[in-house]
């Protein structure tokens, strides 16, 4: 029974989502898509953003020109991921450096007492 190589490359990209970073998903679905033998930029477009964070498409699509080529694509949702993280790290940074510094108390010394003496002035 021969391998049906391109039908099993289509149902993978129709499965396909992103769980790690845009780089992983784009290196999957380029090798699916080039198994699968599809050519047409659409049906490429429409299998990568099916599988797309949902940031990263929306972002996408809220730019003045979408892009139209699945290469398009590809760099977009990189740059977009990109710029999420380094605004992230920097606001990581800025959050530490706006946290007020813990202030240290050092507990008061416990005098020792005498068990014997009395509170005189506790009257």
């Amino acid at each position: 029974m021969p391998v049906d190589t391109a039908g099993t490359a289509i149902a993978r990209l129709r499965t396909l989502t992103q769980k790690g970073t845009v780089e992983e998903y784009i290196t999957e679905f380029q090798t699916h898509a080039h198994r699968s033998t599809i050519k047409d930029q659409h049906a490429l477009i429409e299998f990568f953003t099916t599988g797309l964070k949902t940031p990263l498409v929306n972002r996408i699509y809220g730019m003045d020109t979408v892009p139209d080529t699945i290469e398009g694509w590809y760099e977009k949702a990189s740059h977009f991921e990109n710029q999420w993280q380094k605004a992230r790290a920097i606001a990581s940074r800025s959050n530490k450096a706006d946290q007020p510094k813990k202030k240290t108390y050092s507990r008061p010394s416990i005098r020792e007492r005498d068990p014997d003496a009395m509170d005189v002035d506790a009257v």
